[in-house]
């Protein structure tokens, strides 16, 4: 999914967003997606958007997917994307106001010391 057009990443995201987030095996598979295509699209504030939004559902009450999301890169993505894209409402909406960055910090003290030293 990274290697393609940033709008076909787009909506994956939308779709992973809107995922059932109780299979293990899928959810796994879609945090390394939307990482992923954060990673490939960093200038594309459509694909940071959802990409926020769909690691904060992922990570919504779930211990096991905050493990996952920090081993995928997830804490440096969400941090990149909101500030990469510090003019954009709805990228800093996904990646703060839905908890995604709070959720990952919370009783984590490694997630806490990461966000704390990205390089935007």
């Amino acid at each position: 999914v990274a290697h393609a057009g940033s709008t076909v990443v787009q909506q994956c995201c939308i779709a992973l967003a809107n995922w059932p987030t109780n299979n293990a095996r899928i959810t796994a598979s879609g945090i390394d997606t939307v990482v992923g295509a954060m990673r490939a699209h960093r200038g594309v504030v459509g694909v940071q958007q959802q990409g926020c939004s769909a690691l904060a559902k992922f990570v919504n009450d779930n211990a096991d997917n905050q493990a996952r999301i920090t081993a995928a890169g997830g804490v440096e993505a969400l941090v990149r994307a909101m500030g990469a894209h510090a003019g954009s409402e709805g990228v800093q909406h996904e990646g703060c106001s839905l908890q995604a960055l709070a959720n990952l910090a919370n009783n984590n003290t490694d997630n806490q010391g990461k966000i704390a030293v990205v390089k935007v």
